[in-house]
Parts: structure tokens; C-alpha cells; sequence
């Protein structure tokens, strides 16, 4: 998901005070804007840990962003495998194929990447 701002977490259903506990340890910080994790291994620990709930995760950060490679590429992240769905916020041939190369060529270990 890379570093989501306020906004994206409010309309991907992520409630403002359910953040403080990860603030508070020193887990998440606020920097230009966006929220990140302080450091790259508790974000792959985090994400490992979600299990399945990854699919979920990511289904619903499709859903909470504009940008058609970002939606693209968390919408394939939502399934284990392909299942007929496309991006339907590809509007250009452009959009098309930046999102088509992206998704040919992201790392095959899904499992270490938060977006």
C-alpha cells in the first residue's frame, strides 16, 4: 500500500483512533502527509501476520483508491488466483498497459509487499 495519507485509511474503513496504539509504539509515524511504518521489517511482520485477511485488505484498498495502477494492482493482490475481474478504472491504452506490465512484472513472493 506503500505510505497511505488519512484520507485513503477514512475511505478504505479504517477508524481514526484504531491507528493510536501503532503511534503510540512507535510502530507508525506521520511524515509529508502519509503514515508509514518506522521500519520496513514491522510492515512485512504485520503483513505476514494478516494471513489470509490479506485478500480482504487488499480488496478493500482497491476500492479506496483513484489511481488505476494502484486499484489495478490491489485488486490482483485481493485473489490467489485470476478470476475474470478487471480493473475497471482503466479508462486509457495507456492506463492499460502501464497496469499490464506492472502486474507482469512485480516480485513473484506476494506475500513481502504491503503495496
Amino acid at each position: 500500500m506503500g505510505a497511505p495519507s488519512d484520507l485513503l485509511l477514512k475511505r478504505a474503513g479504517v477508524a481514526e483512533d484504531a491507528l493510536i496504539p501503532a503511534f503510540a509504539a512507535k510502530v507508525i509515524e506521520r511524515e509529508n502527509g502519509t503514515i508509514r511504518f518506522t521500519h520496513p521489517l514491522l510492515s512485512s511482520v504485520l503483513y505476514q501476520d494478516l494471513g489470509e485477511q490479506r485478500h480482504g485488505f487488499h480488496e478493500r484498498v482497491a476500492g479506496a483508491v483513484d489511481e488505476p495502477l494502484l486499484h489495478a494492482r490491489h485488486l490482483a493482490l485481493s485473489t490467489e488466483s485470476p478470476n475474470g475481474r478487471l480493473p475497471p478504472r482503466s479508462t486509457t491504452p495507456r492506463d492499460s498497459l502501464q497496469i499490464a506490465a506492472h502486474l507482469l512484472f512485480r516480485p513473484s513472493s506476494r506475500s513481502t509487499h504491503f503495496g
